[in-house]
């Protein structure tokens, strides 16, 4: 069976694929996930802490985030 999709289809499932290896901010990881439901703000405490910079030279905390917590913050839950 053969499925036709638009490029813009193929482009939103590229670019909205969960990748393990991005990084994000913590600090709004975790203030997503304490709004969240119990058993999901368990996975606060197994962030990993990941010193990073942006663009402008401004340096903050980052982490890592499993793929269910992915699909609490961007949508799929």
């Amino acid at each position: 069976m053969k499925l036709l999709i638009t490029e813009s289809q193929y482009t939103k499932i590229l670019l909205e694929y969960y990748d393990s290896e991005e990084i994000y901010s913590r600090e709004y990881v975790v203030k997503m996930l304490s709004r969240g439901p119990k058993y999901m703000k368990e996975y606060i405490k197994n962030l990993p802490y990941i010193e990073c910079t942006d663009n402008e030279g401004t340096k903050s905390v980052c982490t890592k985030i499993p793929e269910v917590v992915y699909q609490l913050l961007f949508g799929n839950f």
